[in-house]
């Protein structure tokens, strides 16, 4: 590619960053949440696969350690849900509590929920695109 969508991706990279662990964050309070934002965070990668190649992507992201952080998010959001449980007498059983409106962990548990779907989307996805990169032309 030319020096234009490098420097823009560049550019673009911390608002992407910020604006996917916003979405994830903040879930709870407005629409998107943990799947979504896990989705922006790894498009970054799909930008950078687009724009710099698949070499590029093979060498900055290793596919065990995204594998360990997929397999982290999922463990944290059964974790949680199996400590509700414990705590509640419920799977899933809110154990926080209610905390004030608005304030961002204002649904109790829904937010750490959220934040551990972000993480194993966000691992998942990225796992997806370095197996893309990984990919020879005429392979299938």
């Amino acid at each position: 590619m030319t020096m234009i969508p490098k420097t823009i991706v560049k550019f673009m990279a911390p608002i992407v960053l910020t604006f996917g662990a916003y979405i994830v964050l903040h879930g709870h309070l407005s629409p998107g949440g943990g799947f979504q934002g896990g989705v922006l965070l790894a498009g970054l990668s799909a930008l950078l696969f687009l724009v710099f190649g698949g070499e590029f992507v093979l060498s900055r992201y290793k596919v065990s350690t995204y594998t360990l952080v997929e397999a982290l998010g999922g463990l944290g959001f059964v974790g949680v849900s199996l400590w509700g449980l414990w705590r509640t007498g419920f799977f899933m059983g809110d154990f926080l509590g209610v905390g004030t409106t608005g304030k961002i962990i204002s649904a109790g548990v829904v937010a750490v929920m959220n934040f551990f779907v972000g993480v194993k989307v966000f691992g998942g996805v990225i796992e997806v695109i370095n197996a893309m990169a990984e990919t020879k032309e005429g392979e299938f």
